[in-house]
Formats: structure tokens, C-alpha cells, sequence
């Protein structure tokens, strides 16, 4: 100590990361509870504050004190635990240095400015990027015009959107006001995108939710700009489907693993029901409805609340009595990887050639097929087989995925060059029998 204030070591870094912490209020009980921030002044003295999340036990990460990654929020919880955390760290330093110990009611005080300089921000501020920050981390509880609560999805894309504005500021060495936020400041950020190798349709995402910011901050009388011009294009994609075939060789490989094993009944399920996996991680016996003929799963869609009804296959069946008809959990991050090395070790090989859009400029990249698989491609599989191999009508196929629209429906069927070709060519050929016949 010297001329009354406390020399900052590492020792006393420690210290205070010994003293904080967060925690959930019940891990004993199978429904959501509250994640707290603990501030210990002794071995039974602490003051425990709410942080107003809640989750249930089985995604809280005790060591990491962190909301795992497989809840569908874990990124933008977690990002306000650590700004709560830091805040609060350099609120004790500030006293530390000085020499004063934090007592209870100043970590009170604390927490209760914390949260009023938040209300603050949004409601007074010129600040773009605190109103977009507050924006985000509020985004799960915000409701469309029809009352349903905006999707896991679109959560992701606010808050990506607001990473790369984020990073554009640190680009541009300046903190940005409403006052920035005009046409020339649109084509600039859409230039640092595309600098960024973002695609087409990733900068008219990140543009479509930047306009939702904006409406939501001129509603809050804080925005005044024009943002009409704000627009972006979207292309085509080139994404694949695995058809029957291929389907078969997946079901049939030989597979080292565990983890390769349930990934690719997940994997089945979805490319034999039409399933998200979203869907299939929630499914359960409720789930499960005798029809006259057969089972069928009935599910409420997570990502619409669209109610759908999927006849089960056989295949589809044997796996769901293996787990007792709860799949096993696997997150989608990890189920994208595996299913990869699946549809490598099963030969899923083909030739693809794959145009990508970066920077604003399409380039021809040819790929091994296996190397084009996702979680999302078993869903897209189902539609495409429904339609062109079992020649179901487009609107039965959409009452089972959950299309509203059967231009929506259209874009998942995955029909190549090759494909349209010979159905053609079997129309023709019935066409000529039939003359020949006469």
C-alpha cells in the first residue's frame, strides 16, 4: 500500500474472480430457474442479484458458470454474463486502486446503476450501437404481427448482424450515433461485408433485421433517417439432396463410432419425416399418434408452431423404438460435422460443382459431394424424394414440412439438370407408347 491506495497485482485479479460468480437459483428441479450473480464478502456473507435469465438445469454449465452452447440462446446469455462480469470488475478495481473495499450495499448500487444506465442508453441515447445491443439481447421476447415469438434463427441473425456492425465501428475507429446511420453509411457497411467475403444472401439477412432496428428505434422517437433505400439482393442457392440411393448406403455403412451412429439415425429420421432438427430434438412419445393404417408423428414445428402430421416409415420406426422414441441429443454444430464423415465413409462421392457469391463476384468451386452435406440437407431430401421418386402432390408434401406457400415449398425440391431430363424423358416415352399403342 502506498500514499493510501492498494498497488494492482495479479494476486488481486485472482482475488476477485475467487469473490464472483454466476449460478443458477435451483439446479434441482426440471423447470427453468434463474441465473444469479454471487458477489462473496466472507465465508457465509454474499449478495446474491438476479440477472432476469432463466434456464433450466440441464444447460447450465457449472464450471463455466456459462449457459452451455446446446440451449438455443447460449450465445446472446452468455455475451451479457460476461459484460456483467466485466462491469463489475472494473467497478472493483476502480475502488481497489483507491484503496476502498466494495461493501454490500455499494455492490447493490452497482448492479441497480448497471441496469439503469441500460434503460438509460436505449432510451436517451443517440448511441446506435447501445440501442442495438439492448435491442438484441431483448430480441427472444419480441412477437411477430401474429402474436408467435420471433425464431430461434432469426435471434442468431440479430445478433450476427450486430457483431459485423460491431466490427465495421472498430473498422472506422468511431462509435456510431443514429445520426451516422444513412444511405452512404448502408453501401459502406455493405462494402465491409463483402470485404469480409460475407455472401449475398448473408448481407440482405444482416440488412432485412438492421431494418427491423431502425423501425423500432424511429417508433422510440430516436431515429429520423430515411433507411427506404436500404436494400439488398438475394440469389439462388445451389444446395443438394441426397436421393434414395444415397440414402440406403448411409443407412448401411459401417460406421467406427458412437457418436456416428446416432448422428446418422438423426440424420434418417429427419430425411424420412421432413423433420428440423429442431424438431427432432424435441420429439418425444407425446408425439406419437395411431392412425387406421400405421403410426403417424404429430409435432407442433418449434422453429412456425405450424401442427404437422408425418406418416412414420419403417426405417423411421425402427429407430425411434431403439430410443424409446427420444433421440438422442447431439448439437447441431457437432451433428453437421459428423454427418460429413458419414457420407464419406458411406461413398457419397459425386462430382458437385457449387457456384459461391463473395465480395460481390460468383465463383465455380467443384466439390466432393459429402463435402455439400448438412443436417438441413436431410430435410430438403425428404421434400425432393416426396416429390420427384414418389410422385406425392406438392400440397400433401407441404401440409407435412409446414410450407405456407408453395413457392417457399418449391425452392427446397433439389431437382439438377440431369433430373428434369429424364423425368422428360419417361414422360416421353409413355407419350410414345401410347401412340404406338394406337
Amino acid at each position: 500500500m502506498k500514499n493510501g491506495k492498494q498497488k494492482l497485482t495479479t494476486n488481486n485479479l485472482n482475488i476477485l474472480s475467487m469473490k464472483t460468480g454466476f449460478f443458477i437459483r435451483n439446479k434441482n428441479t426440471n423447470k427453468e430457474t434463474t441465473i444469479v450473480f454471487v458477489v462473496r464478502f466472507g465465508k457465509n456473507d454474499k449478495v446474491v442479484l438476479s440477472t432476469k435469465f432463466r434456464v433450466k438445469p440441464f444447460y447450465w454449465d457449472e464450471v463455466k458458470q456459462r449457459v452451455s452452447a446446446e440451449h438455443l440462446y447460449s450465445e446472446l446469455i452468455n455475451e451479457e454474463l460476461d459484460r456483467i462480469q466485466k462491469s463489475y470488475a472494473d467497478f472493483d478495481i476502480k475502488h481497489r486502486v483507491k484503496g476502498a473495499e466494495v461493501t454490500k450495499e455499494m455492490c447493490k448500487q452497482f448492479f441497480f446503476d448497471y441496469e439503469k444506465q441500460k434503460r438509460y442508453l436505449v432510451a436517451n441515447s443517440n448511441d446506435f450501437i447501445a440501442y442495438l445491443d439492448a435491442f438484441c439481447n431483448n430480441v427472444a421476447k419480441r412477437e411477430n404481427k401474429s402474436g408467435v415469438k420471433v425464431t430461434i434463427s432469426t435471434s442468431k441473425q440479430y445478433l450476427y448482424m450486430k457483431r459485423a456492425i460491431v466490427r465495421f465501428s472498430v473498422s472506422e475507429k468511431r462509435k456510431f450515433t443514429f445520426d451516422d446511420i444513412n444511405q452512404q453509411w448502408h453501401n459502406e457497411f455493405k462494402e465491409f461485408l463483402e470485404s469480409e467475403h460475407k455472401s449475398i444472401n448473408t448481407i440482405r439477412d444482416y440488412v432485412r433485421v438492421l431494418k427491423v432496428v431502425l423501425k423500432s428505434a424511429e417508433k422510440d422517437n430516436l431515429y429520423k433517417g430515411d433507411f427506404s433505400g436500404f436494400v439488398s439482393s438475394r440469389v439462388e442457392i445451389d444446395a443438394i439432396y441426397l436421393n434414395i440411393s444415397e440414402l440406403q448406403r448411409i443407412a448401411k455403412a459401417i460406421l467406427p463410432k458412437r457418436n456416428l451412429n446416432e448422428v446418422r439415425d438423426l440424420f434418417l429420421v429427419s430425411s424420412f419425416t421432413g423433420l428440423r432438427y429442431s424438431d427432432l430434438i424435441t420429439l418425444d412419445k407425446s408425439c406419437i399418434c395411431q392412425s387406421h393404417n400405421g403410426i403417424n408423428i404429430r409435432k407442433r414445428q418449434e422453429k412456425t408452431g405450424n401442427l404437422v402430421e408425418i406418416p412414420v416409415f419403417p426405417i423411421v420406426e425402427k429407430i425411434l423404438i431403439k430410443y424409446d422414441y427420444v433421440l438422442p441429443f447431439v448439437n447441431n454444430v457437432q451433428c453437421n460435422r459428423c454427418i460429413k464423415v458419414i457420407c464419406r465413409i458411406a461413398g457419397i462421392n459425386d462430382i458437385c460443382k457449387k457456384d459461391i457469391i463473395k465480395g460481390g463476384e460468383r465463383h465455380t468451386v467443384v466439390f466432393k459431394k459429402w463435402e455439400l452435406v448438412s443436417m438441413h440437407t436431410a430435410r430438403r431430401s425428404f421434400a425432393t424424394n416426396m416429390f420427384l421418386t414418389l410422385k406425392v402432390p406438392a400440397h400433401y408434401i407441404m401440409k407435412m414440412t409446414g410450407h405456407k406457400t408453395e413457392q417457399s415449398f418449391m425452392s427446397y425440391i433439389r431437382a439438377t439438370a440431369e433430373d428434369v431430363a429424364n423425368e422428360v424423358r419417361n414422360m416421353l416415352s409413355n407419350i410414345n407408347d401410347f401412340f404406338t399403342e394406337q
